[in-house]
């Protein structure tokens, strides 16, 4: 097997962890619903930047979480930084 398909469950596994932390998902901010109380109250989640979207890839050595946004660039980054 090779070392990134045995890496993949733990790649879902940190994405899962991720959103779950502060109720993100990995949709287009365009396609998600409207937030809700919970995430909107929690000034540190990356994912309530708005504009912002968050995906999983494999890296070689494991995976990455990739946080796009169109809105505040420099937020999303100490957003991040905090949560990583």
């Amino acid at each position: 097997m090779s070392l990134i398909k045995s890496l993949r469950p733990l790649s879902l596994a940190i994405t899962l962890a991720a959103m779950g932390a502060c109720g993100g998902s990995s949709q287009p901010a365009a396609l998600q619903p409207k937030a809700t109380a919970t995430t909107a109250a929690d000034p540190s989640c990356p994912v309530t930047v708005p504009g912002t979207s968050v995906a999983v890839e494999d890296a070689n050595t494991g995976a990455a979480l990739v946080f796009v946004t169109t809105s505040d660039v420099a937020e999303l980054r100490t957003r991040v930084a905090t949560m990583a």
